[in-house]
């Protein structure tokens, strides 16, 4: 879940920087976080080549996923801890 938020996080902020900022880490650990996920995907998530950073076809609909899961996580994270 940890690079998941990450990701979504640097989707949102179109930067590393400010993502790991709001994240109470290091540029350089957000950005490997995204290098991860890539890796264990097989596909590019941001075009690293503009600014403000882009995402690709492949990160647009890996957004839309995470954006889902991670709502419904902290829905069955509420409810778990709220018996």
């Amino acid at each position: 879940m940890r690079n998941l938020r990450n990701f979504v996080e640097v989707a949102k902020h179109r930067s590393f920087s400010v993502a790991a900022e709001r994240l109470g880490i290091t540029q350089s650990a957000a950005s490997q976080r995204v290098l991860q996920l890539e890796k264990q995907l097989g596909v590019t998530l941001i075009d690293r080549s503009v600014r403000p950073l882009a995402l690709t076809p492949a990160g647009d609909a890996f957004l839309r996923g995470c954006r889902d899961l991670l709502e419904r996580f902290e829905r069955l994270q509420h409810r778990v801890t709220h018996f």
